[in-house]
C-alpha cells in the first residue's frame, strides 16, 4: 500500500506500477458504477450533457484517484531516473483535461478539443508505453535501491 501514499520516495518496478494501476482502475470502475446506479435510482437520466452535480461527483472521483496515481507516476519516474519535471507535464496534462471537461470542452471539437485530445493521447503513451514497459535504471540510482534487487 505504500506505493500509493506520499511521501513520494523510493522507486517502483514495472510490475508494481501495473499492479497499482490495476487496483486504481478497479476502484475507479467500482466507484463509477456505484455513482451511476445511485444517479439512476435517484430519478436521474443519463444524458448527453451532464449536470453540475454529476460533474462535481466525477471530479471528486478523479481527484480521489489522482493522488495515489501521482505517487505511482512519481516513483516509477524515479526508477527510470528521469527528471521530475516530466511528472509535472504528465500531471499538468491530467489537470488541464479535468478543467477542460468542467468547462464543457469536447474532444475533437474546435481547436481546444483537438488540443485536449492530443494531450490525452500523449499522456496515455507516456503512462503506458514509457512508464509501463521501459525497464528502470539497473542498480541503485539517486532515488534509492533497485526495486528488482531483493533487499
Amino acid at each position: 500500500m505504500s506505493m500509493f501514499l506520499p511521501p513520494f520516495e523510493g522507486r517502483l518496478s514495472r510490475r508494481q506500477y501495473w499492479i497499482g494501476n490495476l487496483i486504481l482502475i478497479g476502484f475507479g470502475l467500482l466507484a463509477a458504477g456505484i455513482l451511476i446506479v445511485a444517479f439512476i435510482v435517484s430519478g436521474g437520466v443519463l444524458a448527453e450533457e451532464r449536470s453540475t452535480g454529476e460533474k462535481q461527483l466525477s471530479m471528486a472521483l478523479v481527484i480521489a484517484i489522482l493522488i495515489p496515481w501521482s505517487a505511482l507516476v512519481v516513483k516509477r519516474t524515479k526508477d527510470l531516473d528521469f527528471p521530475l519535471w516530466t511528472v509535472a507535464i504528465c500531471l499538468g496534462a491530467v489537470v488541464l483535461d479535468l478543467l477542460m471537461d468542467l468547462a464543457g470542452v469536447r474532444y475533437l471539437s474546435g481547436l481546444s478539443g483537438w488540443f485536449a485530445a492530443i494531450l490525452f493521447v500523449l499522456n496515455v503513451v507516456w503512462s503506458v508505453g514509457v512508464l509501463g514497459f521501459v525497464r528502470g535504471t539497473a542498480g541503485p540510482n539517486r532515488h534509492g535501491p533497485d526495486p528488482l534487487v531483493p533487499a
